[in-house]
């Protein structure tokens, strides 16, 4: 299920595999939060000043926590407690049992909470808009150390989420600076500066930071920079044009693949090591959303106002079907399996589609499809003593589309292709015997016209010799 927030006011759940809705709830106000799961309940912030809690599978309002300001901020779930900020410049964390604080009071900080919280060693880190990024104890909400970038908005930490990794604490700043900060100490490591606010929530994998900026690119920094304080732009790993107006989106590491949002073009794939190219899947008015990737599968929001689930190409996706002519056979009987290919419910012409079957034999392995998007082939099945399922598996491909899999199960009876046999060894006399007599009246003709010849033969050799 992917469970996402909307501007509509709704959060909504939708079936994974099909994009169907299962179920949706319309708060009081516009959801920027991303929701989090846990134990079958989603949490998700909105915009009415309230926390909210649902039943994952029915969508049932458990409960809402009501604070002073907007919650743009996505909580964080940790040890029975919710962690989030808002826009009443609180940073709370609230325990999912009762509805209590954790700490007897939510932090005051110095301006608004837009960004998400990152927790690791016993700590919550947040940037806010007061100009000061935060590193607070998770037990009782006491701040370990706090990083100040600057006063006012220019030195805000407004939508970027840190990224914590091998001691680093990574985030991007509206005064178009990346900061890798020591986790332990807040002291800054190295700065990279952009042409641009950095909104992007940074991603850190295989020792490189993937980030975006507002100048329209994104780039790959090395978590380890040379030692004196500053990436400059000749130790940019590689950076790519987006055209990307709003910087929002936050990228996503996967198979060494870098994706991200683009208001331009949609979504973008990156190769992880060079920033080669790979694809991108065009939405209408673009995305600011963050991907998300689960089983191959890769899940965006649009500005369009649609959730799109695409392949792991980006392609659309083949759906195959398999029809048999039955689902039970005898052993040893032949009958016919159509599959279908489609997409979005119209046949595909021209798809081939390789089949295989667990037990017995097909009349060919594969096969491409018709103008209806079906073909057809001929099994037989295998000699079984008792009832055995074959499983048939047929895979779908042609170009331009992310392959397509389906199986089925059919199930083998035992017994022969002959209806009126007693036994399994035995000959089926009896259906062949007219056959047999006529087998038989052949060789005694054959025999007979025979003998004539020989007969005639003798006789013509008797009138010669007289």
């Amino acid at each position: 299920m992917i469970y996402f927030g909307s501007q509509s006011r709704y959060i909504y759940a939708v079936e994974a595999v099909t994009g169907a809705e299962a179920w949706s709830y319309e708060t009081g106000a516009k959801i920027d939060s991303t929701p989090v799961v846990h134990e079958d309940t989603v949490y998700v912030g909105s915009s009415d000043s309230h926390l909210y809690a649902f039943n994952a599978t029915t969508g049932d309002s458990l409960w809402s926590y009501p604070v002073g300001g907007e919650i743009v901020s996505s909580p964080k779930y940790y040890n029975g407690s919710l962690f989030f900020g808002s826009k009443d410049w609180n940073f709370y964390a609230v325990n999912v049992a009762d509805q209590s604080l954790a700490w007897g009071a939510p932090l005051q900080t110095g301006g608004e909470i837009w960004g998400s919280p990152a927790i690791a060693d016993d700590r919550v880190f947040f940037g806010s808009n007061g100009g000061n990024f935060y590193s607070v104890w998770i037990e009782n909400g006491t701040v370990d150390w706090n990083f100040t970038i600057a006063a006012g908005t220019n030195g805000s930490v407004r939508f970027s989420s840190p990224a914590v990794y091998e001691g680093r604490v990574v985030v991007g700043s509206d005064d178009n600076n990346v900061y890798c900060l020591d986790e332990f100490t807040g002291q800054e490591i190295w700065r990279f500066t952009a042409g641009g606010y950095v909104y992007s929530s940074p991603a850190v994998h295989n020792d490189t930071v993937f980030v975006s900026s507002n100048d329209f690119n994104f780039y790959a920094l090395p978590l380890y920079e040379d030692g004196d304080g500053v990436i400059g732009a000749n130790e940019v790993l590689w950076e790519v044009y987006t055209g990307d107006f709003d910087g929002g989106s936050s990228p996503t590491v996967a198979e060494g693949k870098v994706l991200i949002g683009s208001s331009a073009f949609g979504l973008m794939v990156f190769n992880e090591t060079d920033g080669s190219y790979y694809w991108n899947f065009t939405i209408p008015g673009g995305s600011i959303s963050s991907p998300s990737i689960v089983d191959g599968k890769v899940f965006i929001g649009g500005q369009n106002g649609v959730m799109y689930g695409l392949g792991a190409s980006g392609r659309p996706s083949l759906e195959v079907e398999i029809i048999p002519d039955a689902d039970s056979l005898k052993a040893n009987r032949v009958m016919g399996i159509t599959f279908s290919v489609t997409h979005d419910q119209e046949p595909i012409e021209g798809a081939f589609v390789s089949l295989t079957v667990s037990m017995g034999e097909l009349s060919q392995q594969g096969a491409s499809t018709f103008s209806d998007g079906t073909n057809r082939v001929k099994y037989t099945a295998p000699t079984v003593v008792e009832n055995t399922t074959v499983i048939i598996t047929a895979v779908a491909n042609k170009f331009g589309f992310d392959e397509g899999r389906t199986v089925y199960q059919i199930v083998i009876e035992p017994g022969t292709s002959y209806e009126n046999v007693t036994t399994e060894t035995g000959f089926p006399i009896v259906k062949y015997s007219g056959y047999i007599v006529a087998l038989v009246v052949l060789v005694v003709l054959n025999i007979m016209a025979v003998i004539s010849l020989i007969k005639m033969r003798k006789k013509e050799e008797e009138e010669d010799v007289a």
